[in-house]
């Protein structure tokens, strides 16, 4: 997610309604700043416990169908959402929301990760066993629900002083939530078996426990009068305030990640400036390796050698696909190479790099090695020819 200024000053502006102070108003929606924060409160805990337990709770709702997949692509598959989920849970608080306001925030988190689980394509009949899924889960939820979500739309009506409102005027009604899932779960790279799947992982562990919530949020409603309102303003803004520390930790937290791709594609930009190299190694050094720069880059402080040793190991990479001026410099890069692929196969290691991947990549760079460090070849090369013979090899 990308989080502008505004977008802060916004996520502020939230965070102070969900504890915050009380402003009479002639719409009248202060009212659901209480709500929401008793309802973040429980629901949080519940998606936050879901996510953390996404692959065990993934595989049981999969069932035998996890047989299908095949062991290799299953644990690929649990290890993309492990990789997620942190984000899934972060988005989809995020849409939940912009419910409350009907701010529309879009979020543009890149949950594509690293393996494509989409493989099928999405048919018709794709469409309409996902949408029915859906549909089956809403109506479940609401069936589970029915009497607690119409004595909360009766108590919601009363505050904002309307007579009725209907199940899509509630903020955190069964549709909404689900809805907000479905948005947050689609772009992920999984096929339709597998995203159904991820519907009710949260279907069984937070959608529900949505009486639980309900009837906590009806308990503030009834306790929502001027009066007690008036009384308990000092601990509301206590509360409010750690709500808004929590919400822009979040921004925070989104924000430093933007930072962070930002610093490693430079110091990538950095080392490749100013020298001609293969387009399967720029490529490699912008797409993958930098993973393994991010991850060492997040850690900087805490383990810097870290850091040090995945700049390192893109140097030498660079230098290697280099012809050598001389024979010195030949011998010097034929004494670190082997340390060097040993290195690679580490740090892709790290970032579950796809195997199939990895060994295409290590077989171009033999290539080229064999190529540059041959000593018929230490003598100015012209890059075409090097080119043609890597691809005739």
């Amino acid at each position: 997610m990308i989080m502008t200024n505004n977008s802060l000053n916004n996520a502020k502006t939230i965070a102070m309604d969900i504890h915050g102070q009380i402003n009479i108003s002639p719409n009248n929606t202060e009212p659901l700043g209480s709500i929401k924060a008793v309802f973040y409160q429980y629901y949080e805990q519940l998606v936050d416990d879901c996510c953390m337990r996404v692959d065990l709770e993934f595989g049981l709702q999969l069932g035998k169908d996890r047989e299908k997949a095949g062991k290799e692509n299953y644990k690929k598959l649990l290890e993309y959402l492990r990789s997620v989920r942190k984000e899934i849970k972060q988005d989809y608080l995020f849409k939940v929301n912009a419910a409350f306001d009907n701010s529309g925030q879009k979020t543009v988190h890149n949950l594509s990760g690293k393996f494509d689980f989409s493989a099928a394509a999405l048919t018709s009949d794709d469409v309409v066993e996902e949408d029915y899924a859906v549909a089956m889960i809403i109506r479940n939820c609401q069936h589970l629900v029915h009497q607690e979500l119409n004595s909360l739309n009766k108590r919601i009506a009363t505050l904002q002083g309307k007579h009725v409102i209907a199940d899509h005027q509630n903020p955190v009604s069964p549709e909404k939530l689900v809805r907000a899932l479905v948005d947050v779960i689609k772009p992920l790279k999984l096929n339709t078996d597998y995203r159904i799947a991820l519907y009710k992982s949260f279907e069984v562990n937070v959608f529900r426990q949505l009486g639980f919530v309900y009837h906590e949020l009806i308990k503030q409603c009834d306790a929502g009068a001027i009066t007690r309102i008036r009384e308990a303003e000092q601990g509301m803004e206590q509360r409010s305030q750690l709500a808004e520390e929590n919400v822009v930790q979040l921004i925070g937290s989104k924000e430093v990640q933007v930072s962070n791709k930002k610093a490693v594609a430079m110091a990538i930009e950095d080392s490749m400036q100013g020298k001609e190299l293969p387009a399967t190694i720029a490529e490699f050094l912008r797409n993958v390796w930098q993973d393994v720069l991010l991850a060492a880059y997040e850690r900087k402080d805490e383990v810097p050698e870290q850091w040090q040793k995945a700049v390192q190991v893109m140097d030498e990479l660079i230098v290697s696909v280099i012809p050598p001026t001389d024979d010195a410099e030949r011998k010097r890069i034929l004494k670190f190479l082997p340390g060097l692929i040993k290195e690679l196969r580490v740090g892709l290691k790290q970032i579950s790099c796809d195997k199939s991947a990895q060994a295409h990549f290590f077989k171009d760079l033999a290539v080229w090695h064999i190529i540059l460090m041959n000593k018929k070849t230490v003598a100015p090369v012209n890059k075409a020819e090097m080119t043609a013979e890597v691809i005739v090899g």
